[in-house]
């Protein structure tokens, strides 16, 4: 219901043709993040096919759009690293923050959210102005934490 709800609410359009106004993994993410707030589930559990694809030592990589499309472990991990990089940010600079992110970047500018352009740069300037840090450094922080085994991350 959760990501139902967060699509229902989206009013942005796109800034060029195919290019959607919020990434699907911060879309998926957030709703995901969202749902499992009140349901403390060990996070090592819920990301299990992440934490595998990590142990092969290629660093996790924020999931594009088109990975949403595929079917078991890649879609599996798709879903765990949308979830554990919302919820690194989430972690760090809370989870109202994110709710702002996600507005900003889902919303119309006429409704509330960032001004329109290309998604990357609404993105880089949401993170900045919503979580005080740039994506980058959000991604990193996230692939330490994904590298840590998501130690720490409650249950």
């Amino acid at each position: 219901l959760v990501h139902v709800a967060t699509r229902a609410s989206a009013t942005a359009r796109p800034a060029a043709a195919g290019e959607r106004p919020l990434p699907r993994w911060l879309g998926e993410g957030y709703a995901d993040h969202v749902a499992r707030l009140e349901h403390p589930l060990p996070a090592p559990d819920l990301a299990a096919a992440l934490l595998a694809a990590a142990r092969t030592g290629r660093p996790p990589a924020v999931p594009a759009d088109g990975d949403f499309e595929r079917t078991g472990e890649e879609l599996q991990v798709a879903y765990a690293a949308a979830w554990t990089l919302v919820t690194t940010a989430a972690r760090h600079a809370g989870t109202p923050a994110v709710t702002a992110l996600h507005r900003d970047l889902s919303c119309a500018e006429a409704d509330g959210g960032a001004p329109g352009g290309p998604v990357a740069a609404r993105l880089e300037g949401a993170c900045r102005r919503r979580l005080g840090t740039g994506f980058d450094d959000l991604v990193a922080t996230w692939r330490s934490e994904v590298a840590a085994g998501l130690v720490g991350w409650g249950p």
